[in-house]
């Protein structure tokens, strides 16, 4: 017989997961999307031999192919050509490994708190978090990468408790899928190997040879997963130098604070300010009052779930690393704030629990409202001015927008040949979420053509007022503010 709280995460996890299967077609093709599905595309390549100069020459050869490798291949083997599919694909099995992480994280939490009740709690502030729950769909970069972070630490807390060759094997898997995926990942074994150390683990001569293997093990996958290390394993070296100081393009100019800056030198507080006006105001008041709490609860545990949270942050601000749409390349620090969050909500009195439920309806309000668009969340820190907030910040810097507009166009317009004039790049590749027909319809032009336009589509990214082009004939708006426009030029 299922205890109540085991009756209540199963309820959990299978509206979630229902909801997941429910809205997932929703969604359209973030600006990454195209070239992070070409990383796997190359990869896959070389694998089969056709081209073995092709990933050396590769643009992006950095990027860790552990996810978008067996994207394609998931492609060729049920033979899935039309783009509308593999992109919905690519949406399903992004979601997939997120809930996999969430299962994970349930189970995280359990082990920290020793109680299943915080477990589901840890898991609703992680899942009612608009953002992140936005991205866990198209966001093939970060999403997987945070999820095999929270089951690598999963990992690594059970070798920690056990202390077995079990745990040694599986924490070196989850770690190779983690840095497989983004380089960074490297902090895992950097992380494993300081708290083992500092637990005196390295007294024990059966411990040590534990700690040996483990590090023999995982970079022994590493390389075995990672075909760019095939040609050279210190190929790492300069995977780690790319991912610090990312160089992709010199003219993507970032709008911050109502200024725009390049993302080569942006400001110690970027990352902070962003997380602090994205995050539900009073989950980040339970993560400071919580991390208040921890600080002075001396254990390993604790030390982990620090130096996961502080030393990408504090190791982004010191290296001057590219940063750009907002904090997304730090996500993967998120579900461990997640975790000071409920130990802050243990503490506090019953009148911030009930604040923090009226949040939460407020926050599924919001992602029920403006659905397919809960990445475009700010908190009530800015007063939800959405027309101040688009003066000092970008909205929609994926691009997903543009799938509602060009469906607007093509349902609207009834012409043989349309042609269109986008902002950016996904005005383009959102096309490919159209069905073949209509797709085949839109005529693109080249940047600047508004003689030959017929409509012109933008998301105001790097141009926050609106234009002087012809008629308005579609918009969608948040709070007042226009997050992508169609203008009929003629």
């Amino acid at each position: 017989m299922f205890s109540s709280w085991n009756k209540y995460v199963l309820l959990f996890f299978l509206t979630y997961l229902s909801i997941g299967l429910f809205i997932y077609k929703d969604y359209g093709i973030s600006w990454d999307e195209p070239s992070q599905r070409q990383v796997g595309y190359v990869n896959y390549v070389y694998l089969t031999g056709k081209d073995k100069e092709v990933l050396s020459n590769f643009a992006d050869k950095y990027y860790g192919p552990v996810f978008e490798l067996p994207l394609i291949i998931m492609e060729r083997v049920l033979r899935v050509e039309d783009p509308k599919t593999i992109y919905q694909m690519r949406h399903l099995i992004t979601f997939g490994i997120f809930y996999l992480g969430v299962i994970f994280f349930y189970f995280l939490n359990t082990l920290i708190f020793n109680d299943k009740k915080y477990g589901l709690i840890a898991c609703v502030l992680l899942v009612l978090s608009p953002r992140i729950f936005a991205d866990s769909f198209y966001n093939s970069k970060d999403i997987p990468f945070l999820s095999f972070f929270i089951i690598s630490t999963f990992t690594l807390f059970k070798l920690i408790e056990k202390r077995s060759w079990k745990w040694v094997f599986l924490h070196a898997f989850a770690t190779t899928l983690l840095v497989g995926i983004r380089a960074i990942g490297i902090i895992m074994p950097l992380i494993t190997l300081l708290v083992l150390l500092k637990e005196n683990f390295i007294h024990h001569k059966t411990f040590l040879k534990k700690i040996v293997v483990y590090l023999f093990v995982t970079m022994l996958m590493i390389v075995l997963s990672w075909p760019l290390l095939w040609m050279n394993p210190l190929n790492i070296l300069s995977v780690l130098k790319n991912m610090v100081n990312f160089n992709y393009q010199t003219n993507l100019p970032i709008l911050y604070m109502g200024k725009y800056i390049s993302p080569f030198s942006v400001p110690w507080h970027y990352i902070p300010v962003w997380i602090f006006i994205t995050v539900p105001v009073t989950y980040g008041v339970l993560f400071v009052i919580g991390l208040i709490r921890t600080i002075f609860e001396k254990n390993v545990l604790n030390l982990v779930l620090l130096l996961l949270i502080i030393s990408p942050v504090i190791g982004v601000i010191i290296l001057h690393s590219t940063l750009y749409d907002g904090w997304r390349h730090l996500y993967f620090v998120y579900p461990f704030m997640v975790i000071f969050m409920v130990r802050g909500l243990k503490s506090v009195p019953r009148p911030l629990v009930i604040l923090t439920c009226i949040e939460i309806v407020t926050v599924i309000i919001f992602m029920w409202r403006y659905h397919p668009y809960q990445n475009l969340y700010f908190n009530i820190a800015l007063n939800q001015n959405m027309k101040e907030v688009k003066q000092n910040y970008e909205l929609d810097y994926w691009g997903l927008s543009y799938r509602q507009a060009l469906e607007f166009i093509v349902k609207n317009d009834s012409a043989e040949k349309i042609p269109v004039l986008v902002a950016n790049n996904p005005g383009n590749s959102n096309s490919l979420m159209l069905d073949q027909v209509d797709r085949q319809r839109l005529q693109y032009l080249p940047d600047g053509d508004l003689t030959n336009a017929k409509y012109f589509v933008s998301n105001y990214r790097w141009h926050i007022d609106d234009y002087s082009y012809g008629q308005e004939v579609y918009n969608f708006q948040i709070g007042g503010a226009k997050i992508i426009s169609v203008y009929k030029l003629k």
